[in-house]
């Protein structure tokens, strides 16, 4: 069976949330309940951008929309906000979390998206990203460039430090034939 990018519907809550306890090693988690999964399905354009990645199992989820961009506030621009992104902990290293990076950038290109913002963990997503060779020929390769926007910690209720939240912006670069 060949890799398939399958949409997000109320119908796969179940197949998402047994991805989103295994990525993350949960007991339970948001997605075991439907009401997160229709929030972020009723934001604008989540259907074309949100997908599940087959392989024999679902590997792989991204959850994403069009909404107001976090970054250029004054330009009441719209910007790709990647709200999850979760790969099973038994296909990491497999490439495909590249494989739905590579997805999502192929539908945002098609599109002309020309901003992507997402929000990093400091003890997962952020390190794989910023030190990803691969993601970054990758956005290399769809002319988008990385910034680190803003980060700010996380503490608990009393006060311990829990971790690290980056804002990351992928921005296009104008490509200019020679």
């Amino acid at each position: 069976m060949a890799t398939e990018f399958v949409p997000v519907t109320p119908q796969r809550q179940q197949d998402i949330a047994a991805v989103e306890r295994e990525a993350y090693h949960l007991r339970t988690g948001l997605y075991d309940e439907n009401d997160e999964l229709k929030t972020l399905m009723s934001y604008h354009a989540a259907n074309r951008y949100s997908f599940l990645l087959l392989d024999k199992e679902y590997k792989a989820y991204y959850m994403a929309a069009l909404q107001d961009s976090l970054i250029r506030k004054e330009d009441a621009k719209q910007a790709l906000y990647i709200s999850d992104f979760a790969v099973r902990t038994s296909a990491q290293g497999l490439r495909y979390g590249l494989s739905a990076v590579r997805e999502l950038l192929r539908r945002a290109e098609r599109d002309d998206v020309s901003s992507i913002e997402f929000h990093a963990r400091g003890t997962t997503s952020y390190s794989a990203i910023m030190l990803s060779q691969h993601t970054n020929e990758l956005l290399g390769q769809y002319n988008y460039r990385l910034d680190e926007v803003s980060a700010s910690d996380i503490y608990s209720p009393d006060g311990q430090w829990q971790e690290s939240l980056h804002l990351i912006s992928l921005e296009k670069i104008a490509s200019h034939p020679l």
